[in-house]
């Protein structure tokens, strides 16, 4: 678990804008702070920049692809212990193996879950409750 200042709560890394809008509206509404970004290049901008508590990065991307982020991201040192969650909608299978493979923190299925597995799983990186 992180144990440094986190300028904001989550950095969503997403191409589509709507799952980007949805999510904000989510994380705002329960008061984290939250800041959303259409690519990996971006990510990695605002990365150099700014210490989210969690980031949760789409797998399917142009350009770089959330493995290919989170490669990027494990290879920075300023951001040893950084929380990555794939967020995707591949099937479940799917993007559990990527995540196992690629070192990912955690997942998240694209419009399966509850508001309250978003929550939890920020609570848990961020150390709210």
């Amino acid at each position: 678990m992180p144990s440094f200042h986190c300028d904001v709560d989550v950095l969503l890394v997403d191409d589509d804008i709507e799952t980007c809008a949805l999510m904000l509206r989510i994380l705002q509404a329960r008061k984290f702070t939250a800041e959303c970004v259409h690519s990996g290049i971006e990510a990695l901008s605002v990365l150099g920049d700014k210490r989210p508590g969690v980031v949760f990065l789409d797998i399917s991307m142009p350009g770089l692809s959330g493995p290919d982020v989170l490669r990027l991201i494990r290879n920075d040192p300023s951001n040893k212990g950084l929380p990555v969650v794939f967020h995707s909608a591949l099937d479940a299978y799917e993007l559990n193996s990527l995540a196992v493979e690629h070192g990912a923190d955690g997942t998240l299925l694209k419009g399966r879950y509850e508001v309250s597995d978003v929550v939890a799983v920020v609570n848990r990186w961020t150390h709210r409750s």
